[in-house]
């Protein structure tokens, strides 16, 4: 395990309320406040659609690829589970756990399973965001780069680390939040476990 010196802490000129300090032999990289906390537990009837939003008031009324060309939202509106990725393109754990992420997607996609991935990018700008799809070779759509949207994810699921995948089902309730540890146990074999979850009891 890396010692202490090696946690570095980095900038992020886009997104001044808040730090990043990468803890590289760690579990992730973790966002801390300097100001006003993306994560602060504040009230969702505060944030865009209150308890019960739609698809729209999460992400907007488009998505973009990797190549920068724009998706409607049909494109998470019809799937039985939704992953939304947040992710830092600067962040070593993120670096570890994405290609996991696109070998678990890839081989649900041949499988034809009911099942898409949005990617909110948390470092960096949109430039940073579409290299980091391209060089991961993400075949799903990402938020547009918006830092008011992007503390709106954050706050309104508790995000405090990256890589987090939270799972959301087509109601948009959260199916869980450790959609990252799911996946690193089980690849392609924890959508089934959300599944399960989600169907309720």
């Amino acid at each position: 395990m890396p010692s202490a010196e090696r946690r570095k802490p980095l900038a992020s000129p886009r997104a001044a309320a808040w730090a990043r300090v990468v803890f590289a032999g760690f579990a992730g990289c973790l966002l801390l406040s300097c100001g006003d906390s993306p994560t602060d537990s504040g009230v969702s009837g505060d944030l865009p659609g209150g308890d019960r939003p739609s698809f729209e008031d999460l992400f907007g009324p488009t998505l973009v690829r990797a190549d920068g060309s724009q998706v409607g939202l049909r494109a998470v509106q019809d799937k039985a589970l939704v992953g939304i990725y947040f992710a830092d393109p600067s962040c070593p754990a993120c670096a570890a756990f994405t290609p996991l992420l696109v070998s678990a997607y890839d081989s649900l996609k041949a499988a034809n399973r009911s099942f898409e991935i949005v990617l909110v990018s948390v470092g960096g700008g949109s430039a940073e965001m579409f290299a980091f799809m391209q060089r991961y070779g993400m075949g799903w759509p990402a938020v547009p780069y918006d830092r008011a949207k992007l503390l709106t994810l954050l706050q309104r699921f508790g995000v405090e680390w990256v890589p987090t995948l939270v799972v959301i089902d087509s109601d948009r309730d959260v199916v869980t939040k450790t959609g990252r540890e799911d996946v690193v146990a089980a690849g392609a074999g924890a959508y089934d476990v959300w599944l399960v979850a989600g169907a309720g009891p």
